[in-house]
């Protein structure tokens, strides 16, 4: 996965372009860093040279004065020399000479961290004057002398923003209580305070807190409201289900509608809360009677769709016959009467999004209501089911048509019935892929600028007479070869003749890449979107991985034994089937219910990849600073996995793999495959976005990370437990005859059960002089109790704190969304005969790094990994002329004898939908058997730990119930390095073939 640049401070996205264009200007005028200067000890040249290129960075069109975002320092800091940056001389220089016209924060900022850590330049940068501290991170503040920090933010006073970013871990006891105390004086939202109660816990003891909380609150019944809706568990751990429902049963305080009595509280809850809540249904009824007055808003009382009663489903949908009547004519009847019926074939979750999507579009438009609504609106939903809104909302963007002004896409596509004809017909050929068809076609036909609005003029879907022909002659769907295509025609050749001429060349590219051949021209554009073709990515990431993925590594082809050479290009077929729900089985999606509104909420918004002060609601800024926070808010979840904070945890999970370069998951789930697809993400991706939060989180403060961690994995073993233990241990050390190693593994084994584990020499950390004396009770209780302060539980174990806390995230979801996809059976041959062919090649071509991308796994990244030269990926291509997954080999020599490892199982998921599980197991096994015995191994092992055998959680069950033997290797083999250092020991055995 990319990582992110270290940056800190808030940014506006200007830095990497700034950086590029002053190092350009820098080499284009014969400037080279600045060693050469220091080391002939022209300490004042060197000075000089410092201030040219600061002033130099300055002096950028785009650069705002005063600025105090580190993006915009950053572009000069990072073409300074490093040992400039912690001279107080030079900074005093630039100060002197750049004072008006640049912001002491935002350079400080910029900064490295082990310049920030300077306490010669943290003193002298907050003694600057307006050194305005609201404008640095948190992670940053906390790196600085808690004297310098803690009385400058003390005297901002207290406001909604300086409450939510303090840092708190600056703050002592008697601070942090006076520091709430002044906030309940100013008046600050209870939400804000609540909300961050658990930063000054230690303060204000949750007893205490929560009467404050609770006195707050009822003083302001519209806060009780909002929290009903966004954290119902604190809702019902502060009040009783009764005062909830005296308190929502009062008007709303707020109400502006002139001469119209104030609706109840709980009118602007969904029917499902009300419910939950345990309202009469004279209430139900009153709600119902205010949803059901006129209104032109399809969406009105379908929130939490999905967790009506079938009764309240009936009754709402009821409502949209009474809604059409205020729309025009020509939607009436496909609201009214039409709709309905639509919408009850919808997974439930997808109702909601699908009428607040659709409502923009029920306007007057250049092709008639009538026919919007049935040749558009109406066969959207039949063909995509779920998914429609998605194109809903693409059919209503606006596009800057230059001297035309804004204009709908809608009116721009579809002005005429030819070419709504010519938009189904698309929706028909491209099926599931016609969201992804849309945007390539957007990019093509407009392009974006960088806010990511469409720019540009457009024809009719009715004037692409070349479309229908470029997608029917399966070509890529990138730019580049599209406007090739358009050039070719546009000189006077046939259509389809220069399809056919142009697939030629495609497949021969294609018959290149998977052979290795690196192109003699490089990696353009248009080679990338062949690649990423060729080996599509298992859940997403960006081209740009790609690109830099295949760049860093060496081709290590050589590396391959030469007696695997005869078994290269091996072909097994399968006959195609499909998976079908067993018999008298009813599949429920409910345990994906949470998922799903979490990434149908992040798939709503735009990420900004860059920190900045602001956030407009349909944007997730996450820049470097907010990923450190992530991480230090997944770090947390050891300790606090509330329904609010792991949803939240889930949400910014998978907007960082969306940031880092991962594709959507599918918003809603109706049947298997988009089941596997989110199940898939949350077991395997999820994790590792969780470790590279960690990890920026650690890199940028190690011991606030220690700390939350330390905290997270202490462990109070109760009582009775204890008492247990210690006469347990007391025994054992007694214990004549056994060796000291055996009692420090027995005692180990012991406080393993408790989650302690404890290294090294046990007996002699619990009796350090072999005192006798120690050897009662009370002695060993003391001993004890002196261990477990310092000791890490089972959590902070290397490598398993990321497991540990997505484990946490997902709860006793991730078990039943395992038992609801046990009901799904694959049936083979059910497609009337057709067959799935796959070819196997063993390769370390350079251009085929990607294969680990392809696959899946995490440690395609590891470059460490990838130079063993025991190691190969094995690449399964398909009859389609796509990478469909494969596995990894590794030879491991152990105890004299030599096995063929297979530390990665990752077939595709496509190829897994299409192909019997089992068989495709069995065959992967045979070839890697055939594989083992060419080399003189004596067998296959296959890693018993399931994070390492494979990320398809499907084939866990199918390698158990092979009953295979198993084998110890004489000590643990390490596989992999990063980001996951994978070591294993045990494996089934297979013999080679």
């Amino acid at each position: 996965m990319p990582r992110s640049p270290d940056i800190v401070g808030f940014g506006r996205g200007r830095s990497v372009d700034q950086r590029g264009r002053l190092r350009q200007e820098i080499d284009e005028s014969g400037h080279e860093k600045l060693e050469d200067d220091q080391e002939h000890g022209e300490k004042e040249i060197l000075f000089a040279r410092g201030l040219e290129l600061f002033g130099r960075g300055l002096d950028r069109d785009d650069f705002q004065t005063g600025d105090n975002f580190a993006s915009a320092y950053n572009h000069i800091i990072e073409v300074l020399d490093p040992k400039l940056l912690a001279e107080l001389d030079f900074w005093e220089r630039i100060f002197a000479q750049y004072e008006k016209c640049i912001s002491a924060v935002g350079v400080f900022a910029a900064l490295p961290h082990h310049i920030q850590d300077n306490p010669d330049i943290q003193a002298y940068f907050f003694s600057r004057p307006h050194f305005n501290t609201p404008y640095l991170p948190r992670t940053v503040m906390e790196r600085v002398d808690a004297d310098l920090v803690v009385p400058k933010w003390l005297e901002l006073g207290v406001s909604e923003h300086t409450f939510s970013q303090a840092p708190w871990k600056h703050f002592d006891q008697d601070q942090k209580r006076q520091y709430v105390t002044t906030a309940l004086e100013a008046s600050i939202p209870i939400r804000v305070l609540d909300g961050t109660r658990r930063e000054f816990i230690d303060a204000i003891p949750k007893d205490e807190w929560n009467g404050i909380a609770r006195e707050r609150y009822q003083a302001d019944p519209d806060a009780i409201a909002v929290l009903v809706k966004d954290d119902f568990d604190r809702a019902t751990e502060l009040f009783s289900m009764e005062d909830l429902r005296t308190s929502l049963e009062r008007p709303v305080e707020r109400w502006g509608a002139v001469g119209i009595a104030a609706p109840p509280q709980f009118a602007g809850l969904s029917l499902p809360l009300l419910r939950r809540l345990g309202f009469e249904e004279d209430k139900i009824d009153t709600w119902k009677s205010i949803v059901a007055q006129p209104n032109s808003n399809l969406d009105s009382g379908f929130h939490d769709f999905e967790k009506m009663t079938s009764a309240d489903r009936d009754w709402i949908l009821g409502q949209l016959e009474t809604r059409a009547q205020v729309l025009d004519a020509g939607y009436q009847a496909f609201v009214g009467e039409t709709l309905p019926k639509l919408l009850r074939k919808l997974a439930p979750a997808a109702v909601e999004k699908t009428l607040e999507t659709l409502q923009p579009l029920l306007r007057e438009w250049n092709l008639p209501t009538r026919d919007v609504a049935d040749g558009i609106l109406k066969p959207t939903i039949e063909s995509q089911g779920a998914s429609a809104f998605r194109t809903y909302e693409i059919l209503a963007e606006r596009v800057d048509c230059f001297d035309a002004g804004d204009i709908t896409l809608l009116n721009l596509l579809c002005p005429n019935k030819e070419s709504a004809k010519v938009l189904r017909n698309l929706m028909s050929k491209t099926g599931a892929r016609f969201q992804d068809f849309m945007a390539f076609y957007l990019d093509t036909r407009f392009g974006r600028d960088r806010a990511g609005v469409l720019k540009g003029a457009g024809v009719p879907l009715s004037d692409e007479k070349n479309i229908v022909i470029y997608i029917d002659s399966r070509l890529p769907w990138t730019p580049p070869y599209f406007r090739e295509f358009e050039t070719r025609i546009a000189s006077g050749k046939n259509s389809r003749v220069v399809a056919e001429e142009l697939g030629r060349e495609v497949q021969t590219q294609i018959q290149q890449i998977q052979a290795g051949k690196w192109p003699e021209d490089g990696l353009d554009d248009n080679k990338l979107g062949l690649l990423s073709h060729v080996f599509p990515p298992a859940l997403g990431v960006s081209r740009n991985e790609y690109a830099r993925l295949v760049r860093r590594r060496e081709d290590r082809q050589d590396d391959i034994p030469v007696e695997w050479d005869a078994l290269q290009g091996k072909i097994i077929s399968f006959p195609v089937g499909k998976w079908e729900l067993q018999a008298d089985a009813q599949f429920e999606t409910a345990p994906w219910s949470r998922l799903s509104e979490v990434v149908a909420d992040v798939n709503g918004r735009k990420i900004i990849p860059e920190d900045r002060e602001t956030q407009q609601t349909n944007e997730l800024v996450l820049g470097p600073n907010r990923i450190i926070e992530i991480g230090r808010e997944f770090a947390r979840i050891l300790t606090d996995n509330s329904a609010s904070a792991t949803k939240n945890a889930l949400r910014n999970g998978y907007a960082v793999f969306l940031l880092r370069g991962g594709s959507k998951l599918p918003e809603f789930v109706s049947g298997r495959e988009e089941a596997v697809r989110v199940f898939e993400w949350s077991k395997d991706a999820l994790r590792d976005t969780v470790d590279h939060a960690l990890r920026m989180y650690r890199e940028a403060n190690a011991a606030s990370f220690d700390d939350d961690i330390a905290q997270a994995t202490k462990r109070e073993v109760p009582p009775r437990a204890k008492r247990g233990i210690v006469k347990g241990i007391l025994g054992i050390l007694k214990h004549e005859t056994m060796a000291r190693e055996e009692k420090s593994q027995r005692i180990r084994t012991i406080l393993a059960t408790a989650g302690v584990a404890l290294e090294g020499d046990i007996v002699g950390q619990l009796q350090p002089t072999g005192d006798q004396s120690v050897l009662t009770e009370e002695g060993i209780t003391l001993s004890l109790d002196q261990l477990l302060a310092g000791a890490q539980t089972k959590t902070a174990e290397a490598g398993k704190l990321s497991s540990i806390i997505v484990q946490k995230l997902l709860g006793a979801e991730a078990e039943t969304m395992e038992k609801e996809l046990d009901k799904w059976t694959f049936v083979e041959g059910a497609e009337g005969g057709e067959q799935r062919t796959i070819r196997f090649e063993i390769t370390k071509r350079k251009l085929h790094a990607v294969a680990g991308l392809n696959s899946g796994v995490c440690v395609a990244v590891d470059d460490q990994l990838w130079n063993k030269p025991d190691f190969a990926n094995v690449v399964m291509f398909a009859d389609d002329d796509i990478a469909h997954g494969g596995m990894h080999f590794e030879i491991v020599q152990d105890g004299g004898k030599k096995y063929l490892s297979l530390p990665g199982i990752n077939p595709s998921l496509t190829l897994l939908r299409e192909v019997d599980p089992q068989r495709v197991i069995q065959m992967m096994l045979e070839y890697a058997k055939a594989c083992a015995k060419a080399i003189g191994a004596i067998g296959v092992l296959i890693p018993t730990n399931t994070i390492i055998l494979s990320n398809r959680e499907e084939l866990h069950p199918i390698v158990k119930e092979l009953k295979l033997p198993t084998h110890s290797l004489t000590q643990p083999h390490q596989f992999s390095y990063s980001p996951f250092a994978y070591s294993w020991q045990d494996g089934y055995f297979v013999k080679a073939a």
